[in-house]
C-alpha cells in the first residue's frame, strides 16, 4: 500500500488523513507478519478496510483510529452485527483493529493538549495491540458468564 501524500506539515490532519493513518498501521503489520492483503479502502465510511488472508482464512478487518487520550472504538452494535453478517455471508472472519495515535512531541513534553493533536510531519506514538475478532453478543461468553 503506498503512503498518501497528506497536506503541509505543521498543519492539523483531517479526520480521513487519521483515517488513513491507522489503516497504514494496521497494513504495516500485516506485511510484518506475511499475511496476503487483497484489497484495502480507506474511503470513510466504507467497510471493511482491509481484505486480507490471515493463513489460509478470509479475513474482513474493520479499523478505527482516533487521538489520545483515546483508541479506536467501534460503539455501533447495529454496524457490528452488520459486519459480521457481511464475513459470514463470504465465508470470512469478522475482525476489528483499534488503533491510537498520540502526538510523540506532546508525550515527550507532558502536555496533554499536545498530545492530542494530529499535527503532520510530527511523530507519534502509536496503541495498536492487533486484531479482535468480532461476535455477536448474544454468542459471545463474556467474562465466563454464559447467557
Amino acid at each position: 500500500m503506498t503512503e498518501k501524500y497528506w497536506g503541509p506539515p505543521g498543519e492539523l490532519m483531517t479526520e480521513d488523513e487519521i483515517h488513513d493513518f491507522g489503516i497504514q498501521v494496521v497494513v504495516k503489520d500485516f506485511e510484518k507478519e506475511g499475511h496476503h492483503i487483497i484489497s484495502v479502502d480507506t474511503a470513510l465510511g466504507r467497510e471493511p478496510q482491509i481484505v486480507a488472508k490471515i493463513q489460509t482464512r478470509l479475513a474482513f478487518v474493520t479499523v478505527r483510529t482516533e487521538t489520545y487520550p483515546h483508541n479506536g472504538r467501534l460503539t455501533d452494535i447495529t454496524l457490528a452485527n452488520r459486519l459480521i453478517a457481511h464475513a459470514k455471508q463470504h465465508g470470512a472472519t469478522p475482525y476489528f483493529a483499534s488503533v491510537g495515535i498520540a502526538n510523540s512531541k506532546g508525550v515527550d513534553l507532558g502536555n496533554e493538549k499536545l498530545s492530542g493533536t494530529p499535527i503532520r510531519g510530527d511523530g507519534f506514538y502509536v496503541n495498536y495491540r492487533g486484531l479482535q475478532i468480532l461476535a455477536e453478543s448474544n454468542k459471545a461468553n463474556i467474562l465466563g458468564q454464559i447467557e
